[in-house]
């Protein structure tokens, strides 16, 4: 949509600087600055590029002067609360997993505050260029396994227990070791159709992706807020709820592509939500 009329401020995660002044030859640089100098009628320009950021937006508009937080025309700015590494640097976030089966990889680098509990799914995952989301593994012999069929009325080991399971790319985070663990290998089993079928990269190193895990929080969170609009950007990059509204009234959603880890929104105590013309995935 074109620029509005009124007083206007502007962040570029690329070119700007928090000491200047979010004009739009000066814009500021991170959306978590941008955001606690709003007042009732500003318009924030998001200019294109990816925040990765966590932002908590506290600020309130008027019923006359509304505060409105947008791209830029014509660009596409993104709010990624992920592992910016995972989808900027992969061939230096992975390493073939020790001791791992065929395609398994992990992290290089240990991350302790992750959060979650053993043998859960911990972290949430998308393949970065189109978005389709990764199985999040609670169980790692299900994700080195290369059985993709499971009988719920047959149990096979000798411990009555089923057989583990593969169901597809996917990640898994454990929390002992601080290790996010990947692997990527294709489907065959005989009953799947073709177009169902994962016949993509089975190397991580070579892929953008997005990975969140549990203490990473919401990318955005707005608490007791008023009269604000967010218009045309894309949210993603959570394990829980991407976009977390709370004590809030007339807020409203406009064009927002929303990828869930837990759920796409969470909302509490809102009055005169409204969300128009946008799409909650996963």
């Amino acid at each position: 949509r074109a620029k509005a009329s009124g007083p206007s401020c502007y962040v570029d995660a690329r070119t700007g600087r928090d000491a200047n002044d979010g004009s739009e030859a000066k814009p500021w640089q991170t959306l978590a600055h941008a955001v606690q100098q709003l007042k009732p009628g500003d318009t924030l320009y998001l200019r294109g590029g990816t925040y990765y950021e966590h932002v908590t937006v506290t600020r309130s508009g008027l019923p006359e002067k509304p505060i409105t937080i947008r791209s830029y025309p014509g660009e596409m700015a993104v709010v990624d609360g992920g592992l910016r590494e995972f989808y900027e640097n992969p061939s230096a976030a992975w390493e073939p997993c020790p001791n791992g089966v065929p395609g398994e990889f992990w992290s290089r680098k240990t991350y302790p505050d992750l959060g979650g509990a053993v043998d859960s799914p911990n972290v949430t995952g998308n393949f970065g260029d189109s978005m389709i989301s990764l199985q999040a593994y609670s169980f790692r012999n299900d994700l080195q396994s290369t059985n993709q069929y499971w009988n719920v009325a047959v149990k096979t080991r000798s411990d009555g227990a089923h057989d583990a399971i593969y169901c597809g790319p996917g990640i898994l985070y454990n929390p002992t070791t601080g290790r996010i663990h990947i692997r990527l290998a294709h489907t065959d089993w005989k009953f799947l159709e073709e177009e169902d079928r994962y016949r993509g990269e089975t190397d991580p190193r070579k892929l953008p992706l997005v990975i969140a895990g549990v203490k990473s929080g919401s990318p955005l969170t707005f608490k007791g807020v008023k009269h604000l609009r967010l218009q045309d950007f894309v949210v993603r990059g959570a394990q829980q709820a991407t976009v977390d509204i709370s004590d809030a009234q007339q807020v409203e959603l406009d064009g927002l592509n929303i990828y869930g880890g837990n759920h796409a929104i969470s909302i509490r105590n809102a009055q005169g939500f409204r969300l128009l013309n946008s799409a909650c995935r996963g």
